[in-house]
């Protein structure tokens, strides 16, 4: 028997999850502002290509993640509020009080993502605009390793893709809080909205055939941007966020 789901397309066990009404796009104005104060003075970003970015309606912003800054970077350069999904740990204590202030959805790192989820399609309903780091955690940022959670927000909600390649943020070597050097070159490069098709059928083959689509995309812009900027990403993993 089929699963029931409800007229926005998802499960019943997911669509309570998802607010009639949300704040989080007003708090995601405030990031945007705290963003656009905070990144001249600490460390310039490049930004190339956000006419890309739709200026209203709703997106999926889907980028590398190397470093600290990036979400910075995005909220700061993006045109428009974006509220990113951000894994529980890192909104504690000061900075997470700030990151909670600007609009972020904490994403649980077991099997409990139903709420942020929900509250991500919610943002999407309405007309905003949400930030996905699809490879969960800093890294080399070249999708090694890619979670399906992107394409089960395109998939449920329709919302397009836009790629985003993050440069600079993290060199080989810095820790995962680290910062670039000043002075370094930093770039935010924003790729054509994707709009992934959605065929009927079962819902893990579709969201498979997304991801099919969705992965290359995401490399090719990353690599593109690399060569042409002539910023190399990362060769390595942050040290501290190895297995000790």
């Amino acid at each position: 028997m089929a699963e029931e789901r409800s007229p926005g397309g998802l499960p019943p066990a997911l669509e309570r999850h998802v607010p009639v009404r949300t704040t989080l796009r007003g708090r995601a104005r405030v990031g945007r502002l705290m963003a656009r104060a905070l990144l001249p003075p600490v460390r310039p970003v490049q930004s190339h290509g956000a006419e890309h970015v739709p200026c209203r309606g709703p997106v999926i912003l889907a980028a590398n993640h190397i470093g600290f800054l990036d979400g910075i970077a995005i909220h700061g350069t993006a045109g428009r509020a974006v509220s990113f999904l951000v894994y529980d740990k890192v909104v504690e204590g000061f900075t997470g009080h700030l990151l909670r202030a600007g609009g972020a959805i904490a994403l649980p790192q077991d099997a409990t993502a139903a709420r942020a989820l929900g509250r991500s399609v919610g943002v999407l309903r309405a007309g905003g605009a949400v930030g996905i780091f699809p490879e969960g955690a800093r890294g080399r940022g070249r999708f090694e390793l890619t979670f399906p959670g992107v394409a089960w927000l395109a998939q449920v909600t329709g919302a397009p893709v836009v790629p985003v390649a993050l440069l600079g943020t993290r060199l080989t070597g810095q820790l995962a809080g680290d910062l670039p050097e000043r002075g370094a070159k930093v770039v935010v490069e924003y790729g054509r909205p994707l709009r992934l098709a959605r065929p009927g059928g079962p819902v893990r083959p579709v969201r498979e055939e997304i991801m099919s689509e969705l992965v290359p995309a995401l490399v090719d812009h990353v690599v593109a941007a690399s060569e042409r900027h002539g910023i190399p990403l990362p060769e390595d993993i942050p040290p501290d966020l190895l297995p000790a």
